[in-house]
């Protein structure tokens, strides 16, 4: 394949229409379409773009990055505003909406085609309709491609296969120095294509990917199983993720009624005829198996499972509250230590309704050096720990919590980890800490 070249007119001013008004492609100057550019799903940080310009195909992205490029103008691409500390958002410059390149195509037994506004959600009714899915799923499907693989992406199948962006067969991407539609891979352009993926738009805008499939199962046992602290919560995930009996690993840690912390297990096992055998999944654990909560629901309900609480968040109002989240990624041998003191600088009313993350991972085949991680044991797995923070909207209680944010950075630093950049760290830059 070649690199795809438009052919704008290289000296035009970027169209403009009126507010109120839209065009397909135009910048777009609606004071609605500005407001919503101008926050995300964090609620923490408002950039005011320039305007808004929503293209329809990849050659209106390309003339779009191209004008401004051509003005001097900053152009930054959002998808579907879920981050929580503007990085889809731009100060005086071009906010680049993505949302409606959002075509799935040529769906192969192990590989599709699909352009960076298609929500995940979107790409698993597609490839299920074949009976495939992508190997690794993010939590929350109503994040779009583009987004999570100019991220990182990671899930509860990235203990096997790792993050979505080490997963990528191609790109096409729009270069950050000349808007040239390019075409990438792994052995194609192999530098935009490795500055892209985790790039955060900074490698270049992602307008096309081409993803793995691999077969869908049918059903799905899950597992959730309380762990008497985070020793144990640890043990369990190192044990069972080292001899590859689940298909899905995670583990939350949440409030408890009175005080303190629970610890759950996630665990998950695929099929499609035989039934797993729960006392087989469950031996060896340092737990009481008895205490498991196992549920047995079709694969597509489970990819879905997060849909009941958003709406319950979505209805209490604690959805569109502040979230100054925090990730990061962590060697094994600090995890337990650092995850104990975490838990000592916090309350349950700190955090919020939502849990905090704690599963381990994998790199994959081919890591993108640009999602920057610790280093692997020798197996390979390391660990993800994420707090999903929700505090009101009041100036003191966000201060408090980036502030805390700042030193959890400096802490994972410390101790031979790295900050996820989806994270809400306030300057200095995490690598400046």
């Amino acid at each position: 394949m070649t690199a795809l070249n438009p052919r704008p007119e290289p000296d035009a001013p970027i169209s403009r229409i009126p507010a109120g008004a839209h065009e397909e492609g135009a910048l777009s100057c609606d004071p609605e379409a500005i407001t919503s550019a101008a926050d995300d799903f964090g609620h923490l940080v408002h950039r005011v773009p320039l305007g808004v310009a929503r293209p329809g195909d990849q050659s209106q992205a390309a003339v779009v990055a191209r004008q401004a490029l051509a003005q001097g103008l900053p152009v930054i691409p959002r998808g579907a505003g879920h981050s929580v500390f503007g990085h889809g958002q731009i100060e005086s410059g071009v906010v680049c909406d993505l949302t409606a390149l959002n075509q799935i195509r040529d769906i192969q037994p192990d590989r599709m085609i699909v352009e960076a506004g298609a929500r995940w959600s979107a790409v698993l009714a597609a490839s299920s309709a074949h009976g495939l899915a992508p190997p690794v799923l993010t939590d929350y499907l109503e994040l779009t491609v583009g987004g999570t693989l100019s991220a990182g992406g990671i899930g509860g199948a990235s203990h096997q296969h790792g993050p979505q962006v080490d997963a990528v067969l191609e790109l096409h991407i729009l270069d950050p120095r000349t808007a040239e539609l390019l075409v990438c891979s792994p052995d194609r352009n192999a530098g935009q294509f490795f500055a892209a993926l985790a790039g955060h738009g900074g490698g270049g805008i992602i307008t096309q990917a081409t993803i793995p499939l691999s077969r869908a199962p049918q059903r799905v046992r899950a597992y959730s199983v309380p762990c008497a602290d985070v020793r144990g919560l640890i043990a369990n995930q190192l044990l069972v993720a080292r001899d590859g009996r689940f298909d899905y690993l995670e583990g939350q840690i949440i409030s408890s009624e009175g005080s303190g912390w629970n610890y759950l297990l996630e665990a998950g096992a695929f099929y499609s005829t035989a039934e797993p055998d729960d006392a087989a999944l469950l031996s060896g654990l340092a737990c009481d198996p008895a205490a498991a909560e196992i549920k047995d629901t079709d694969y597509a309900t489970f990819c879905h499972r997060m849909v009941p609480g958003v709406r319950a968040l979505a209805a209490t109002g604690d959805w569109y509250r502040p979230h100054p989240w925090v990730s990061v990624f962590l060697p094994i041998p600090s995890v337990e230590r650092y995850v104990a003191a975490t838990l000592a600088s916090l309350t349950p009313e700190q955090v919020g309704p939502l849990p905090m993350l704690l599963y381990p991972i994998r790199r994959g085949r081919v890591p993108a050096p640009a999602l920057c991680t610790p280093q692997a044991a020798d197996d390979g797995l390391l660990y993800s720990f994420s707090i999903l923070r929700t505090v009101p909207a009041d100036s003191e209680s966000i201060s408090t919590a980036l502030g805390h944010n700042r030193e959890l950075a400096r802490n994972a630093l410390r101790c031979g980890g790295t900050v996820y950049a989806i994270s809400a760290i306030p300057a200095p830059a995490v690598s400046t800490l």
